[in-house]
């Protein structure tokens, strides 16, 4: 087996990526040997080398081709289904996709009263706290939903917290949270600013039911803009599930959380006013 080539397709596969630091804190390498990789110094051992490979998710008889038909083995296989997944990387893409965008953000960073049609009480409507905070480059939330036991239709309290990260492309912010407690649910929600109102984001959430069936389900979402730093426990006091007519919220608000397709679209979309 001739590793003349190793270095030159190495070099290749990292120019893929976004730095060569990154890829060696990826596999766990010293950045000055692996760059002795990269120059042709010091060639790896069939040990590193298997792990390079596994995490380019290429194999050894790939990496020691001529570099054309290295490039063309890499073209070829690119319209391929992976057959391992790199999480790490596809974090990093979409952390870059955000820090690359105007810094909008910067301008929504504070408390926030959250509304949805509550997916385990039907025809209730979730007033929760959502707080959104910058982080180095990052925009994080932690979301509460509280009920107090006089405002639960099953008469006990009920409090349930998300951590997530907020992302900015083309003007949306895409929000993933996970529950704390079980950390086995996932939501998704897409917001967008309703610049005709000021104070307003409006969006499409997804989650699951908290059914036993567990069904997916989708809900429009308004998050209220309440301050950059608000009294925590007032504001929780405040939080809760109301009937649509009850006036504990604002009319417009409920109005902009009706999940009813009066428009007779074929998809679901967020309110715009």
């Amino acid at each position: 087996m001739s590793t003349k080539y190793i270095a030159q397709n190495l070099r290749y596969l990292c120019e893929r990526r976004q730095s060569v630091s990154l890829v060696c804190r990826q596999l766990g390498f010293n950045r000055q040997q692996f760059g002795r990789y990269l120059v042709g110094d010091n060639r790896p051992s069939i040990y590193n080398l298997t792990r390079i490979c596994q995490y380019f998710n290429i194999t050894i008889d790939d990496i020691v081709l001529p570099p054309a038909k290295f490039q063309l083995r890499l073209a070829q296989s690119s319209t391929d289904l992976p057959s391992s997944p790199l999480p790490a990387d596809l974090v990093n893409e979409l952390l870059k996709i955000s820090n690359a965008s105007s810094g909008t953000l910067d301008n929504y960073v504070g408390h926030y009263f959250r509304y949805h049609y509550a997916f385990a009480f039907p025809g209730y409507i979730f007033r929760s706290f959502l707080a959104v905070e910058k982080r180095g480059k990052y925009y994080y939330t932690k979301h509460i939903e509280r009920i107090p036991r006089n405002n639960a239709p099953t008469g006990t309290p009920l409090i349930i917290k998300y951590n997530g990260i907020m992302l900015e492309a083309n003007s949306r912010f895409f929000l993933i949270e996970r529950e704390t407690l079980s950390q086995h649910v996932i939501t998704e929600t897409i917001y967008a600013p309703l610049h005709r109102t000021g104070g307003y984001l409006t969006g499409i959430g997804c989650s699951l039911s908290s059914s036993i069936d567990n069904h997916p389900t989708a809900a429009r979402s308004v998050l209220e803009f309440i301050g950059v730093k608000t009294d925590l426990r007032k504001a929780l006091k405040s939080c809760g599930i109301f009937k649509p007519d009850s006036n504990a919220i604002n009319p417009y608000i409920v109005s902009m959380v009706d999940n009813q397709n009066k428009r007779k679209d074929f998809t679901i979309k967020a309110h715009y006013g």
